[in-house]
Order: C-alpha cells, then sequence, then structure tokens
C-alpha cells in the first residue's frame, strides 16, 4: 500500500504511490534541510545585528537595539498572530487555492 499524495519538494525522488517510509524519509530530510538553512540564517544575521549593534554609529546602533528589544519583549503567540494575518493579507487568492494560510 502505497501514499496517496505528493511531496512539493523532496530532496529524494518522492511520487505518490511510493511506500510510507519513503514518505517519512523524504519529510526527515526536508526537516533537516530546513533546519540547517534556519541555522545558517538565523547565525548570520544575529552576528550582523551584533556588529551593527556595538557598532560607533548611534542610529544603526539605536535600530538595532529597538529592533531587539522590541522582538524579545513580545509574546510569541503575537508574533505568530502578526505574521500569519500579514501573509493572509498578501497572499494570491485564485481558483487553485481553496483557502488563504489562516484566518480566513
Amino acid at each position: 500500500m502505497g501514499a496517496n499524495f505528493e511531496i512539493g519538494e523532496a530532496p529524494i525522488a518522492f511520487k505518490a504511490g511510493d511506500p510510507y517510509a519513503w514518505a517519512i524519509l523524504a519529510g526527515f530530510l526536508n526537516t533537516l534541510k530546513v533546519a540547517a538553512l534556519g541555522c545558517v540564517l538565523a547565525t548570520v544575521l544575529g552576528d550582523v545585528f551584533g556588529v551593527a549593534g556595538l557598532s560607533g554609529n548611534l542610529l544603526l546602533g539605536g535600530l538595532v537595539r529597538w529592533y531587539v528589544e522590541t522582538i524579545r519583549n513580545t509574546r510569541l503567540l503575537l508574533q505568530l498572530f502578526f505574521w500569519l494575518s500579514l501573509a493572509n493579507r498578501f497572499h494570491r487568492r485564485d481558483r487553485h487555492c481553496r483557502r488563504s494560510v489562516a484566518f480566513s
């Protein structure tokens, strides 16, 4: 018995009808890829913001400190609602889309 669904982007070849174990492996590899890219991006952005915050430029340092304090002092759930509503606002609604991203 095979999986009756497609995986849009997978590092290994996967098509509908392949075994569920192959789908789980494709999902696991997708997770590893996204986690690795997230770690690299977080490291690079953290370094850039850290150096910018320590710079002698008062405007740049102040903007970085304001951004960091704003993000760190805002609850994660509130941030998720904000980003989802923003994504919902700019989400294309066409005949191929049954529902919006969130809060339709």
